[in-house]
């Protein structure tokens, strides 16, 4: 498996890429895709129920579960229900979108909750409140005096430290009151709580199996019976 020592995490993004790498490479490496189709009714929709998994074992085993305009999911990631605008199919080339999907998580374990990561905290504070130099490397901005570059300075050691979102809350309250956040950014409270936000590792492979499943679907010329 590919340590994060090798994959820089920095960005929200970055973050969701390395997860996905790792779905694709590792969780779901010797996956199977299993379809079946239940006919509903005069005014009921068919159901459609795909299982990926590897034989023999239930590790990692995801059941997405197409109905209407809905994914139920289930499996060894945790559940979740994503409810869509359209019908809903395996082989829709949507599920390609990443973020766009997760905006349609409407239930899960967690709901919508995003994790916390450190790493990406630290740098997103650092592209906010720094400038770019000459060399095109990130300064302090020319008019901060010692008490800007010391609240700066608390909270990248409290990015850096922090176990989780309670512990960065925290963290920013406790500078905010030493220094006042305000000398750093008037509105740091519009994105600075939220600054190592990261979407769910389980998410994302839950949403890279769906893409997964839609790109061998496709590839075989699977469609829906009508």
């Amino acid at each position: 498996m590919i340590q994060k020592e090798d994959w820089p995490v920095k960005t929200p993004v970055e973050h969701a890429e390395y997860y996905q790498h790792v779905a694709r490479t590792e969780w779901f490496k010797d996956h199977i895709v299993s379809v079946r189709t239940y006919n509903g009714g005069p005014d009921v929709s068919k159901i459609v129920v795909v299982d990926f998994r590897r034989p023999n074992t239930c590790t990692y085993a995801v059941r997405y579960v197409f109905d209407g305009n809905k994914v139920y999911v289930s499996g060894d990631l945790g559940d979740a229900v994503f409810n869509c605008t359209w019908r809903v199919s395996p082989v829709d080339k949507t599920w390609n979108s990443l973020w766009y999907i997760f905006e349609k998580l409407s239930a899960s374990e967690s709901g919508r909750e995003m994790d916390f990561n450190s790493d990406v905290c630290v740098e997103t504070v650092r592209q906010t409140l720094l400038e770019s130099g000459e060399n095109g490397d990130l300064v302090y901005p020319e008019d901060w005096g010692n008490d800007e570059i010391s609240a700066y300075t608390a909270l990248i050691s409290g990015a850096q430290e922090a176990a989780g979102a309670d512990h960065w809350t925290q963290t920013i309250r406790e500078v905010d009151d030493e220094y006042g956040l305000d000398r750093l950014d008037s509105d740091y409270w519009e994105w600075l709580y939220g600054a190592g936000n990261v979407m769910p590792p389980r998410i994302v492979g839950i949403i890279t199996g769906l893409q997964i499943v839609s790109e061998r679907l496709r590839k075989i010329g699977w469609r829906e019976e009508t």
